[in-house]
């Protein structure tokens, strides 16, 4: 496995705290929904998020988007290298 800088792993360890934060985030609104619109009939209001869910949404995902352009920037990344990359970011998680 290719040894990886610290800040290339930390960019990795965002972008995965950022993805995490965005599907918790989905997965509570569609429950939270599913709990107000339980008929099999209110599918549209069930799907429809209000303003400020699809504005946290889109924060959400502007942060994950950030954090993956900072690491596709960064001068040490190798798309190729990019499956060990989140492994190494991971494990040292882990480990550290």
């Amino acid at each position: 496995m290719p040894d990886f800088p610290e800040d290339l792993l930390q960019l990795q360890r965002e972008i995965d705290a950022a993805r995490i934060a965005a599907d918790t985030y989905a997965e509570t609104v569609a429950t939270e929904r599913r709990a107000l619109f339980p008929d099999g009939e209110q599918i549209v209001e069930r799907q429809t998020w209000s303003a400020e869910q699809d504005a946290e949404m889109d924060r959400l995902r502007a942060a994950y988007l950030a954090a993956a352009r900072a690491k596709w920037a960064h001068p040490a990344y190798v798309p190729a290298e990019d499956f060990e990359l989140r492994e190494a970011a991971r494990s040292s998680t882990v480990a550290g």
